[in-house]
């Protein structure tokens, strides 16, 4: 139980690590990530609400760089955490394989 736990937690993370990542990518890559995404999901509920909301967060932050940097650092240090969990949960999966090759057969005594 506590394995599938643990994978699950691992497939989590992973998903998180990728959505942090591509948050450091270009503006322009951001875009075309998003555009294939947009094509895939359902539509989000801001589109229809405030159809120009992505276009105003790229003037504010490329008229204001201080913002960008803040907001680039704030995710890094977000990177940063979820990866070291990623290492820790990899690492307590790897442990409870090699404790149970360790441990002596219990059907011969």
């Amino acid at each position: 139980m506590k394995k599938a736990i643990l994978r699950t937690v691992l497939v989590l993370l992973l998903v998180a690590e990728l959505y942090l990542c591509t948050t450091l990518l270009p503006m322009r890559w951001e875009h075309a990530i998003d555009q294939v995404l947009f094509r895939l999901l359902p539509p989000d509920h801001w589109a229809i609400t405030h159809p120009a909301l992505d276009l105003e967060i790229d003037q504010v932050l490329q008229g204001m760089p201080g913002v960008r940097f803040a907001l680039d650092m704030f995710f890094l240090s977000w990177l940063a955490l979820n990866t070291y969990l990623i290492v820790k949960v990899w690492k307590a999966l790897r442990r409870g394989r090699r404790r149970k090759e360790a441990l002596p057969d219990q059907t011969n005594p």
